[in-house]
């Protein structure tokens, strides 16, 4: 159990109820005493919390162990886990960002159960294309799979130059990964990715707001505002992509295809391209992170630290930078921080979403900031080593903090890949006791071209409820977040499934999903359970897709799929600059109101709570639990 929430606010829990957007439905006590308890404690409905012990977060250097063979880069600049290959395990990808013959390198998983990585060169995969020499990248690696074939591309950023992308032409099946051509990324400084207009496949949009059809380049929405960094996700919560440009003030709040600018007038900072969306509180709604650093010779002052700033779900957000603990400081002691990236993953497995953070200058490590469950931070004491340092020569080796988190091992915890020195990768085992902790992993297969299903958003509920345990959404950018999603559920052994489709698509709703497995859901409403590395990434659904639960693999959602949000198909227009709503934190006992930029009123049967009273409702729940009452409802 976590310690006590030290700030006011409220939280709002969705249900999975039809009829209107997830973001706009509450949920409704049970009657009897339960709701009298309720309505005695402030009116609590509490997002549940781990109901497991708060372990240490442990982390072991595994390179030497795992790695077959070390090969140095002469920059190394980013490091991210990979599928090239499309087997389900995990490899090693440490990008180069040196010129003119960049040493990138790249580590196959053996995928036998082993967890060893192999270095494969250049002349077998093909990562590095030099004829010709532009586009070229530097750096800021992003995987997805770009041109919907269901293989995973990669797309990089260069400070001078139009960046490429690679395009993966591996053949089905084989072990060994080969990419079959490079074309040109982006001509501006950063890009980002999703479906903002509908069509089933990934749009980009640069730092101008400027939308492209991703394989045509045609444009489909002009630019529009000033050139700023920007992260892409579902801050409303209707199920489209917004475009966030805190350094602007605000966001493209995304209706239907329709793009409205919304004012925030609580945003600072987003100077630099470290920035992220991710749900910290579990209220069911993506909360900002950025560190507020600008680039090297770029406008000052900045304040060089982490910010935070949660989503109150009326459309605003709420500075609480100051009050989320040791990250604050974490860092950004110079403007190469602007090299690093920022993470959001479940370390520990508690269903909290913790930080890891590389950043800083450009010797320096990654740093692990555990979520305390009350939107503090606290830091880790493992000391994951340098990224940059001198060599056995007394020469400098250069180097990029930066960092990437999955399951390698397929052992349930997020691991770390890193750049390090000496061993150019590190390879950072997650062996933090999570006894009694399970987990979930989810792997979302999007309609047409969006085989990533790139802007889902994943719900995992208390069995039979609509407690959030986790809310996750499937995004790709350069900070590497986990587009195949790993939810850390606690002490549940069961939950309910919610998976939204992006961009109005379906929303299926899958109950009693046993822990500690892997599964892939799909827009037609299957989902594949008990999956296992090794057998691929299937892009379509299985033919043997089933309405029972029983002990097949795969079962069908039975239910008629959730009412998506309502959309105006003609809606494809742009409208102009609107003033922004005053920004309204959350207090206790809000009146019923017209949530903004929803169109939809919250009820009269909203309960929300305050959460300086969680501590003591779980406390209280746990008593409860053990009384017998006819009248108590849903329970684990």
């Amino acid at each position: 159990m976590r310690g006590d929430i030290a700030y006011a606010a409220c939280i709002q829990l969705a249900t999975s109820q039809s009829g209107g957007p997830m973001a706009n439905r509450t949920m409704t006590f049970h009657r009897g005493k339960w709701a009298a308890l309720a309505v005695a404690m402030c009116a609590i409905t509490p997002v549940p919390g781990s109901d497991v012990a708060a372990a240490t977060l442990a982390f072991e250097n595994v390179t030497a162990q795992q790695v077959d063979q070390l090969a140095d880069s002469t920059y190394r600049f980013d490091a991210m886990w990979t599928d090239f290959n499309s087997d389900g395990c995990l490899d090693a990808f440490v990008y180069d960002h040196g010129f003119p013959t960049p040493t990138s390198r790249l580590w196959l998983n053996r995928c036998d159960g082993s967890a060893r990585l192999d270095l494969v060169s250049n002349s077998d995969v093909n990562y590095y294309i030099g004829n010709p020499m532009n586009p070229r990248g530097s750096g800021w690696v992003t995987t997805l799979d770009f041109d919907g074939d269901g293989r995973e591309d990669f797309w990089t950023r260069d400070s001078d130059l139009p960046a490429a992308r690679y395009r993966n032409g591996s053949t089905p099946g084989s072990h060994m990964p080969w990419f079959s051509g490079k074309d040109l990324a982006c001509d501006y400084w950063i890009c980002a990715f999703g479906d903002f207009t509908g069509v089933g496949a990934l749009q980009i949009v640069d730092s101008r707001r400027q939308i492209e059809d991703m394989m045509t380049r045609n444009v489909i929405r002009p630019a529009s505002g000033d050139e700023a960094y920007q992260v892409v996700g579902d801050v409303t919560g209707n199920g489209w992509p917004d475009i966030v440009q805190p350094a602007n003030g605000g966001y493209w709040r995304n209706d239907s295809g329709t793009l409205t600018w919304q004012a925030v007038p609580a945003f600072r900072g987003g100077g630099s391209g470290v920035q992220l969306l991710a749900d910290f509180d579990n209220d069911g709604y993506q909360d900002l992170m950025l560190v507020d650093v600008g680039r090297c010779g770029g406008p000052a002052p900045v304040t060089r630290k982490v910010l935070l700033f949660r989503n109150n779900g009326q459309g605003g957000f709420t500075d609480i930078s100051s009050s989320i603990g040791e990250l604050t400081d974490a860092g950004a002691p110079d403007c190469w921080a602007n090299y690093g990236n920022i993470i959001a993953a479940d370390m520990d497995n508690d269903g909290y979403l913790d930080v890891v953070y590389s950043g800083g200058s450009n010797s320096s490590s990654t740093l692990v900031f555990r979520n305390n469950g009350n939107l503090t931070f606290s830091r880790s004491s493992v000391n994951f080593g340098a990224s940059g340092g001198t060599s056995a020569g007394g020469g400098w080796v250069s180097a990029s903090p930066r960092a990437g988190v999955g399951d390698f091992d397929n052992d349930g915890r997020l691991d770390i890949v890193k750049t390090q020195h000496p061993s150019n990768v590190g390879i950072w085992r997650n062996v933090t006791n999570t006894e009694g902790a399970n987990w979930l992993k989810v792997r979302v297969r999007g309609v047409n071209k969006n085989t990533d299903g790139v802007g889902a958003n994943v719900r995992i509920y208390r069995t039979g409820t609509s407690q959030i345990v986790a809310n996750l959404e499937v995004q790709v950018s350069d900070q590497h977040p986990l587009k195949w999603l790993h939810a850390g559920l606690g002490a549940r052994d069961r939950v309910d499934v919610e998976v939204r489709f992006p961009s109005g698509g379906p929303t299926h709703r899958f109950n009693g999903i046993p822990a500690n497995q892997e599964v892939i859901a799909y827009a037609n409403g299957c989902l594949l359970q008990n999956w296992r590395p090794g057998n691929g990434w299937p892009v379509s659904p299985p033919s043997d897709c089933s309405f029972s639960g029983g002990s097949t693999r795969a079962r069908r959602n039975g239910a008629t799929p959730l009412s998506p949000p309502a959309a105006d198909a003609t809606a494809a227009t742009e409208r102009g600059t609107t003033a922004a709503p005053a920004r309204q934190a959350i207090t206790p006992a809000v009146a019923p109101a017209t949530a903004a930029g929803t169109g939809v009123a919250t009820t009269a049967s909203v309960i929300r709570v305050t959460p300086a009273a969680l501590l003591l409702w779980r406390r209280l729940q746990r008593w409860f639990d053990t009384v017998s009452l006819p009248t108590l409802g849903d329970r684990d």
